[in-house]
């Protein structure tokens, strides 16, 4: 009668799966369907339809195939004992693939667990993994049944051995979390109570008598799980909860322009980091740099909340950096934030440690475009042309098909002189939008190329031009006040045609 029910369930179960997949290739078209994300996945994989499977590869396919790539370059580097636990981002800035630029910028694992052994703990921890797999399969099909003892049915070991399986496949896409190490760990202990014959330690079966011990381990148990409790969990959620106070704070500020709530901020961000959890200490650190560049960006905020802000962030960061000497994203943050800074306030000591920086971002990750792009910005606002070109080379030429690299290259290539190269490079852009860029007019200008700028200029103006017929007069008349604030010889007919199309109805 068991078996009978469990072939019910079974045919049961299997019936639903058909039905399920039939229903989303019926009604892919529908719009419950096609506005869910997920459904549209699911139903594209039950029609095998081709185009949403490309988009697919070329989107989070491509992430995927790319940090696996990467992953695999990290592994080969440090193949027995890897690179530690949570250190995935020094082997993803090491060895970033250009041709993944247009994806996340900064991942932290390789979504794909055998490939986060890897580079975490090597081979040998990849092994040791794979090991927990083995053993727990084993231990189901040797398992037999005796009166006395549990045990497991036939069912149930082809039931357990197909979550193996499934959980196998899983992780070949994604990353463990807490959550599916609870299961994952739960599935290994359930087998282990029917398998009579598993190893234990004779100390830990050996009951403890003497009253001292039992009082004193539990003391001491109590006191770790405290100091564990607190450490773990208690100092970073309320560090958190402090941290969103403070985020709320600075956007408020911004919207209001208020200079006392630009002071509430940074006290709560001064809250936030004196808990100095193990976890959320970088984000808070992170946000606070934002919260700073807000700050210096606003007129709100007084020379004495920009001190502070500007002290706080240079205390903060050296702290970071004698933690993470060696993470990229932490010297370009710094070092974008300090560069800008500094050439606002005409500080070339504060440019010099804002520029080291961004030379360590560089040199740490080699390849990634993000990173020599603000290299490059840099020197270009230093005047410094012909290293900015480098920068900017080697940013297009890692990836050709980038056309903001290609276009950044050509840029640089104007400002230093080499017209011939920059032409080259834009013919691929001609009929785009980046013809009529502002920083390409910008570019022009400070070269004093006035028939190229004015070329780029009647662009910009017919763009304009279409966008006022098109009843969108406010992005036009913004698009007019970017060239005459760039081009000052287009400044009496830009605002001649900015009369016109605020008169037009």
């Amino acid at each position: 009668e068991k078996n009978k029910g469990l072939k019910i369930l079974g045919v049961s179960v299997l019936a639903g799966i058909i039905l399920a997949v039939g229903s989303l290739a019926a009604f892919k078209q529908s719009p419950f369907i096609q506005n869910n994300p997920l459904l549209t996945r699911f139903a594209a994989l039950a029609t095998f339809d081709r185009a949403e499977l490309a988009n697919f590869a070329s989107t989070q396919g491509k992430s995927r195939f790319g940090i696996w790539s990467i992953a695999y370059e990290g592994f080969k580097e440090r193949p027995v004992l890897g690179w530690g636990q949570d250190n995935f981002n020094y082997v993803f800035n090491k060895y970033y693939d250009p041709k993944i630029y247009d994806q996340e910028q900064w991942f932290d694992r390789a979504h794909n667990v055998f490939f986060d052994w890897l580079v975490a703990a090597g081979s040998l921890g990849l092994l040791s993994y794979l090991a927990l797999f083995g053993a727990g399969i084993f231990a189901i099909w040797k398992s037999r049944a005796h009166e006395k003892d549990l045990y497991f049915l036939f069912s149930d070991k082809v039931l357990l051995t197909a979550l193996f399986i499934a959980y196998f496949i899983h992780n070949l896409f994604v990353f463990d979390s807490i959550t599916s190490y609870i299961l994952f760990f739960g599935m290994l202990a359930f087998i282990n109570i029917h398998d009579k014959k598993a190893i234990t330690s004779p100390l830990l079966s050996t009951p403890i008598k003497n009253e001292t011990y039992i009082l004193g381990g539990s003391m001491l148990a109590v006191i770790a799980g405290g100091v564990a409790l607190y450490s773990f969990t208690i100092s970073p959620y309320v560090a958190g909860k402090t941290l969103i106070k403070a985020i709320s704070y600075q956007s408020y500020a911004q919207s209001k322009e208020s200079p006392q709530v630009f002071e509430a901020a940074l006290d709560a961000f001064d809250e936030t980091l004196s808990y100095d959890s193990v976890t959320g200490i970088s984000e808070a650190r992170e946000q606070l740099i934002q919260g700073a560049s807000l700050a210096f960006g606003s007129t709100a905020a007084t020379n004495e909340i920009q001190g502070e802000y500007f002290e706080k962030t240079r205390t903060e960061f050296a702290k970071q950096f004698a933690t993470s000497p060696d993470d990229t994203r932490y010297h370009l943050f710094y070092g974008s934030f300090m560069t800008r800074l500094g050439q606002a306030a005409a500080s070339s000591e504060i440019v010099e440690d804002g520029m080291s920086h961004l030379l360590r971002a560089a040199e740490l990750s080699p390849r990634k475009q993000s990173v020599l792009f603000e290299v490059g910005s840099a020197y270009l606002s230093n005047k410094r042309y012909k290293d900015a070109v480098g920068y900017f080379k080697t940013a297009f030429e890692g990836e050709p098909s980038y056309v903001d690299a290609r276009f950044l290259y050509a840029t640089s290539l104007i400002y230093a002189g080499d017209n011939k190269t920059a032409e080259e490079t834009l013919k691929p852009l001609v009929g785009t939008a980046y013809m009529f860029d502002t920083r390409l007019i910008r570019a022009y200008v400070e070269t004093k190329q006035s028939t190229k700028a004015s070329e780029v200029v009647k662009f910009k103006v017919e763009y304009a031009k279409q966008l006022a017929a098109a009843g969108k007069k406010a992005e036009a008349l913004k698009q007019l006040q970017e060239v005459i604030s760039i081009a000052p010889n287009f400044k009496v007919q830009g605002e001649k045609l900015i009369t016109e199309i605020n008169a037009a109805k």
